[in-house]
């Protein structure tokens, strides 16, 4: 069944504070360098198109796509100040080290005051408690507006030993910020200040702070956390339990998870079905389907009933790793529960039978809906239309058909993509030009999913032109080609031999639409390298690795062959090891015939190499391979020293005397 999902991209310019500065330090003083602001701004965007002249047709689509990008420029402004210290003892240092802080590079004397207006002297003074609450809760929210994390965060430390409340509102802020760069303890010490203070921080505060000490491995503390929220005024929901039920799973700890669920249950915990849900999918993941049915029937003991939508995840789960006696399983146990099979269930296990072929259960199956008073959808027709096709059951496709309009269904897209993509595979090529008038007059125009699987089937057959036809009506009707269509277009270029159109498609994928990807230059390196356009295939193949794309084994093997053809073997030879490198399985054969070849054409250093990937590779070279070597040797009159290289590298003398 061919379905296609499509994804719009928003680009948003966005507005940041740098929090980044540098220490000086001078004896035992602590000297703060420039703080630096920085914006974000867009710069205006450009367009560029490029034309490529394939052919009348071709040329339309490719001028009709251009490429657009926004660039984004940093721009930075220094600001400056003065500010001396007294005294920084370590722990300050230490909490002040990634902050920004202005001072004067002048030397510092000793016991000089803290200038005045500074948010050090701020707290100097707090500490001193010649600062109100008024006047401290000012600073602060100037400290979290100018991004002063660590600066704020000791000043709500400071405000709670002077027995200051803090304002919540900036604190809730700053332990948002604090868990965005990792500074969980210091957050966590925000968030128990603010309630021992009576605040109630929100439910998404707390889920960030549980999610920061699950990340860092510290779930006793999480839990600690969660434990207190119902008694601040803010109860967990099912993304804390969720949270915590993941960090233990993901630590092994199953038993530990289903436990916790089942304590909270009874310490009157609503059942989220969410929670439900996941805590069932873990165990099933970690443990299997008879362990998941056991928890689950635990928890309907404590009250946390299952649904359907449970048994269907389970089902699914089951029927994906072949396991139909699990999901036999399951679907008693539903039954048993008094709950029925629904048609999401029915679709499940019909998607799981067609794949291998228990077409006895599937027409069973279907009875077993009828009875049960569900009436296929058009997920149950698509399923089995799919399954038909793929099979070639022609005769049970069109009773499908006819079943499903019977029904009152019209086939939707899915259903005439599936027919498409079976017919133009068995070449039915009247059968998709009546297919095609049928989507016209029911006002299903094809998609960019139809146009792909039209060119592939055509392209895969030898009908080029044809497959140009679609393409430029495919541009006409303004839907985009994408980097599918082009690639299997540029295949079908290459095997027809047409190597300028060709190239010309690459150079616009790769120079001017920014589509090109990591099999647009496989494609093309193969390509180039069969029609023994060798240069041109080896600066593609720099190009790409030197963009970060990685060459596959084809690719590598059409560029081994292209330069042996070319009689340029130490290119060959060295595309042999980058292959061995990247692991890329090349054949005991293919070894072999490269090794006799060298010594044809007395290459034995070359010959020599080989043999290194070869055994590097672990394959074990046959008799022929090290016979083509002493037999090329001694009619060169180099017998003895190929012995002797031979002994030294790869076997003992014994062995070798076998092939004198």
């Amino acid at each position: 069944m061919l379905m296609g999902l499509e994804f719009a991209v928003q680009k948003t310019a966005v507005g940041f504070l740098s929090l980044h500065g540098s220490c000086l330090y001078n004896g035992s003083k602590d000297v703060r360098k420039n703080a630096v602001k920085c914006s974000l701004a867009a710069t205006p965007s450009y367009d560029s198109a490029h034309h490529v002249k394939l052919n009348c047709k071709m040329r339309s689509c490719l001028d009709a796509n251009c490429y657009r990008s926004d660039s984004f420029a940093l721009k930075c402004k220094a600001q400056s100040g003065s500010i001396c210290f007294e005294e920084v003892d370590d722990i300050d240092r230490n909490d002040w080290s990634t902050e920004t802080c202005i001072v004067n590079p002048q030397k510092i004397k000793q016991g000089r005051r803290i200038s005045k207006g500074t948010p050090d002297g701020h707290l100097k003074r707090i500490s001193k408690g010649t600062h109100d609450e008024s006047t401290s809760n000012d600073i602060l929210k100037k400290l979290c507006t100018k991004g002063n994390l660590f600066k704020a965060a000791k000043l709500v430390d400071v405000m709670a030993r002077q027995n200051q409340i803090p304002d919540f509102n900036p604190c809730i802020s700053l332990i948002r910020g604090l868990l965005n760069i990792d500074q969980v303890e210091k957050a966590i010490r925000v968030l128990k200040t603010v309630v021992m203070s009576g605040g109630v921080p929100d439910i998404i505060t707390h889920n960030m702070c549980i999610k920061g000490l699950c990340k860092q491995g510290k779930i006793t503390s999480a839990i600690d956390i969660l434990e207190d929220m119902a008694l601040c005024g803010c109860p967990p929901d099912a993304i804390t339990y969720n949270t915590i039920i993941r960090c233990l799973t993901a630590d092994g700890k199953v038993g530990k998870a289903v436990r916790f669920w089942k304590e909270h249950l009874r310490k009157g915990c609503p059942p989220f079905i969410t929670t439900y849900s996941l805590l069932l999918d873990l165990v099933f993941k970690h443990c299997g389907i008879v362990r998941a049915l056991e928890v689950l029937n635990d928890l309907a003991v404590e009250g946390c009933f299952p649904e359907v939508v449970i048994y269907n995840l389970l089902i699914n789960r089951s029927c994906r790793q072949g396991n139909f006696e699990g999901a036999t399983l399951a679907v008693y146990s539903m039954t048993a529960h008094g709950l029925e099979p629904n048609t999401i269930t029915y679709n499940t296990l019909l998607h799981a039978f067609c794949s291998h072929g228990f077409w006895d259960k599937v027409n069973d199956l279907l009875s077993s809906m009828t009875a049960h008073g569900l009436e296929p959808d058009a997920i149950t027709y698509n399923t089995l239309l799919h399954a038909f096709c793929s099979h070639g059951f022609w005769d049970e496709v069109n009773d499908l058909l006819s079943s499903m309009t019977a029904h009152g269904l019209e086939p939707d897209a899915i259903t005439y993509d599936t027919l498409l993509h079976a017919f133009c595979s068995h070449g039915f090529w009247d059968e998709v030009n009546d297919l095609l008038s049928i989507m016209s007059q029911k006002s299903h125009p094809p998609s960019h999913i139809t146009y792909n699987t039209l060119i592939n089937g055509l392209c895969k057959h030898g009908h080029l032109d044809r497959a140009i036809d679609f393409f430029d009506h495919m541009v006409r009707r303004k839907v985009s080609p994408n980097i599918i269509t082009y690639n299997t277009l540029l295949r079908s270029l290459f095997q027809a031999g047409l190597v300028d159109e060709a190239l010309q498609v690459v150079e616009f994928l790769v120079n001017t639409s920014g589509y090109a990807s990591d099999v647009t230059y496989n494609v093309a390196i193969s390509g180039l390298a069969k029609n023994s356009r060798m240069e041109k295939a080896l600066n593609l193949y720099d190009e790409m690795i030197g963009k970060g794309f990685s060459p596959d084994a084809i690719a590598c093997n059409s560029l081994l062959w292209g330069f042996w053809r070319a009689g340029k073997f130490d290119i060959a030879v060295d595309i042999l090891r980058e292959m061995g490198r990247r692991n890329y399985d090349f054949g005991s054969s293919h070894y072999g015939a490269l090794i006799r070849g060298l010594c044809r054409s007395k290459k034995f250093d070359l010959a020599i190499q080989v043999l290194e990937v070869m055994v590097s590779a672990h394959i074990k070279p046959d008799r022929a391979i090290y016979k083509a070597i002493i037999e090329g040797t001694a009619d060169a009159g180099m017998k003895e020293e190929a012995v002797v290289e031979l002994t030294g590298r790869f076997f003992d003398k014994k062995s070798l005397s076998r092939f004198n």
